[in-house]
């Protein structure tokens, strides 16, 4: 992988929610995922574009919330136990698992990674680890270095995502856009309607899908989650903001110019 520019970031898809930002010298992982099932009946529909030990150096990992499609112990643990990992609260005993370093932090709270913040925003979504921890939390974060980048996780369209717009101007959003069949799904996952909305309101230069392509977790056809948000984009005016990346496909950007912000 080549490395990041000093300005900007250097976004590449992994599959499902798991995203390798490389922003300001350091390498930060989303909701790593590299398993090939996550659980005896759902296996990955799509190839794996490397392996734990061909990712660079990884700085920190953002862990969204306890769902096992999101917060996988194996892959954790091939990145390694040094790896610091954040999550909301309420996950400490299982990441403990996985990392001699788990920090927690709730919505709006903030750690600093060098020159990166790191900050949790808010989500519409819901916790939970079964069989043994039902009450966990639930978030997505903003990265922020020399660009923005907003992790939204897994999310509905809510009106906190007018709160992330306010405070940040956003160079790229990692969106949902998968698992809101049937109906009632929608409020806590993004259909691509609603993603393109949540770019709308965001102001964001460039929405990247996430959460689609991977697994199979609800009744919607497979492949419709991108034919379907290109066709949302399209009809709202904004298809150029859309970049999908297929897994090992990336997307480098770069912060406004000065005359812009």
């Amino acid at each position: 992988m080549n490395p990041q520019s000093k300005r900007g970031a250097r976004i590449t898809f992994l599959g499902h929610s798991s995203a390798l930002i490389s922003i300001a010298d350091k390498n930060i992982i989303t909701d790593p995922n590299l398993s090939r099932r996550i659980s005896l009946f759902i296996r990955r529909r799509s190839a794996l574009p490397f392996t734990a030990a061909a990712l660079p150096r990884i700085d920190l990992a953002l862990v969204s919330h306890g769902h096992y499609d999101h917060l996988d112990v194996p892959t954790l643990k091939k990145l390694g136990k040094d790896v610091p990992v954040v999550a909301p609260p309420g996950l400490e005993r299982v990441l403990k698992r996985a990392s001699r370093q788990v920090i927690t932090l709730a919505p709006w709270e903030q750690i600093k990674l060098q020159q990166v913040n790191i900050t949790a925003v808010p989500a519409k979504h819901f916790g939970g680890r079964p069989p043994l921890y039902f009450c966990t939390g639930y978030q997505g974060y903003i990265i922020e270095g020399s660009a923005v980048i907003y992790f939204a996780g897994d999310t509905g369209l809510f009106d906190g995502i007018s709160d992330i717009a306010n405070r940040w101007k956003i160079d790229a959003a990692l969106l949902p856009v998968g698992a809101y069949e049937p109906p009632p799904f929608r409020e806590n996952h993004m259909a691509p309607e609603d993603a393109v909305e949540a770019a709308h309101i965001l102001r964001a230069r460039a929405l990247i899908p996430i959460h689609w392509g991977a697994f199979k977790l609800s009744l919607e056809p497979f492949t419709e989650p991108i034919p379907r948000l290109l066709q949302a984009a399209e009809r709202a005016g904004m298809k150029e903001t859309i970049r999908v990346l297929e897994p090992g496909e990336s997307l480098t950007i770069g912060p406004l110019p000065e005359r812009e912000l």
